[in-house]
């Protein structure tokens, strides 16, 4: 689903009863999941392969997010 504007996703949480949750400012242990995952996909997908279309940046990204999962 792409969103044309942050109003429609807040929009279409609030109609599916999604609560939205922030962090607090300085508090980035709140977010420390999140941080990881883009940390480890930078490395290891991003940063390892040169991409000339989005159906191969796909393709790796679908493997390594099996391999993330199993971890």
């Amino acid at each position: 689903m792409l969103w044309k504007a942050k109003g429609e996703f807040v929009d279409w949480a609030e109609e599916n009863e999604i609560q939205m949750c922030f962090i607090q400012p300085g508090k980035p242990n709140q977010n420390a999941f999140i941080e990881r995952f883009n940390k480890c996909y930078g490395e290891e997908v991003q940063d390892a392969n040169l991409f000339n279309t989005l159906t191969e940046v796909q393709a790796a990204t679908d493997e390594w997010v099996m391999d993330y999962n199993e971890l």
